[in-house]
């Protein structure tokens, strides 16, 4: 009965300090605090301020459980809330606009802009090749850049696919730089159905999702994968005179990628490897790597099990 009673004194507190009891019943559940939060005088949205918005219950249940990371994204780059024509919730990351449909839409937001985990200069023209797109906000975030000529994603699932190139759309001085692939990249052409949920879009990859949420139903996608070696191949054919950089975050399937592209003899064709790695370390990844002439740093995050480990060719 301690967890009920606890969250029901937080409950209490937080109608309180809100004046209403519906809204403090759904501030605390989203264990966010009630510091900057005000709600509307028709009592009908809850105003926060920093973002320079207002919610209804429905989307302040999905931007409410990620408001500490928004705000500390918005201590790196200006974050604000709007709507777009059609009534759907949006956010303004430094300019760059993304359609919201779940809480982890807002939390890739921090490791992206906030932490700055794909942040990089080289002095040469760049294609990256954005393996594990997920909804775009890598590629986004790449393609600011000025010497990124190209960006050629590759996203697994279609649903996820869809929402990456509605927030391209919604950023056309970028768009024209972002081609999205509805395919997965793995060692070897093939098809699979798989769980999916637009909850765990950004945890789920060819084995599945990362962890098992309950209450959160799957259904099963088909998707298509398409052989590392050939795409990488047709990445360089294509964009000639420009150095490779490789942004992999795919959910595990890292490890039988890079291992496929070494039999192959390819890694050397990347200049540069961005890869957050899952469950096994960056051990293997770094060895493959030194093989092909890069040096390689590599950190963990908060939770061990994950971390990035970026390469460079000497």
């Amino acid at each position: 009965m301690l967890d009920p009673v606890r969250q029901g004194i937080r409950s209490l507190r937080a109608s309180a300090r809100l004046g209403s009891r519906s809204w403090g019943r759904l501030v605390s559940a989203a264990g966010c605090g009630t510091a900057g939060l005000k709600v509307s005088p028709c009592g009908r949205r809850l105003q926060v301020p920093e973002l320079a918005g207002e919610l209804d219950p429905a989307e302040a249940r999905v931007v409410l459980p990620a408001l500490a990371a928004l705000r500390r994204v918005a201590q790196v780059e200006p974050v604000a809330l709007a709507r777009s024509e059609a009534g759907q919730l949006l956010v303004s990351v430094g300019g760059v606009r993304f359609v919201v449909r779940t809480t982890g839409d807002l939390l890739v937001l921090e490791e992206i802009f906030g932490r700055q985990l794909y942040h990089l200069e080289i002095p040469a023209p760049a294609v990256v090749w954005d393996v594990g797109m997920n909804v775009g906000a890598a590629s986004l975030w790449l393609a600011r850049k000025p010497f990124v000529r190209a960006v050629v994603g590759y996203e697994l699932f279609a649903p996820t696919c869809q929402q990456a190139r509605e927030n391209f759309r919604l950023n056309p001085a970028l768009e024209g730089k972002i081609e999205a692939v509805n395919a997965g990249i793995g060692p070897r052409a093939e098809e699979r159905e798989l769980p999916y949920a637009e909850e765990l879009k950004g945890i789920v990859g060819v084995d599945g999702p990362l962890f098992q949420f309950p209450g959160v139903s799957t259904r099963t996608e088909r998707v298509t994968l398409h052989a590392a070696g050939e795409v990488l191949r047709g990445i360089r054919a294509r964009h000639p005179g420009c150095a490779v950089i490789a942004k992999v975050d795919c959910e595990g399937a890292e490890y039988d990628i890079l291992a496929a592209l070494e039999q192959g003899g390819l890694l050397a064709e990347v200049s540069a490897w961005l890869i957050e790695w899952h469950f096994k370390g960056p051990e293997s990844l770094q060895a493959m790597l030194a093989k092909a002439g890069c040096r390689s740093v590599a950190m963990r995050f908060e939770d061990p099990r994950f971390g990035m480990l970026y390469a460079f060719r000497a």
